[in-house]
């Protein structure tokens, strides 16, 4: 992963699991778990329904302004801009850069989203079954 990529509270694969960036240091970051690493020991998490959910989006498995419709496919909204994955590797919108801002990993989606939204994309607490 390229550091240019990244910023503070992205969430990344590394070794021991998903983590969110606390602070970059020499040739590496530190995790808000208290370990580190370097820029070549992470990896980018691929953006899935799962993750979308995380983040308190409402994933609705269908996507009703896509013609013809492809069973699967995920629609969201970020400010307006709206996102479907019917096609392309990740998430898409044809309102941001005609269809060429793709959004295939977490960090992307957060780094977006403070783009437009002026905050950070947080977590939400996820009820106990």
């Amino acid at each position: 992963m390229e550091a240019s990529e990244l910023r503070i509270g992205n969430w990344v694969k590394c070794p021991h699991g998903d983590v969110q960036i606390e602070r970059f240091i020499d040739l590496g970051v530190r995790f808000i778990d208290g370990s580190g690493g370097t820029f070549s020991s992470i990896d980018p998490i691929p953006l899935t329904s799962e993750w979308l959910g995380r983040f308190g989006f409402d994933v609705r498995d269908d996507n009703p302004k896509q013609k013809p419709h492809y069973e699967g496919d995920v629609l969201i909204n970020i400010a307006g801009f709206e996102f479907t994955n019917s096609m392309k590797d990740g998430f898409y919108s044809y309102g941001v850069n005609d269809g060429n801002t793709i959004l295939s990993y977490v960090h992307q989606l957060q780094n977006f989203y403070f783009a437009v939204k002026g905050k950070e994309l947080e977590l939400k607490e996820i009820e106990a079954s």
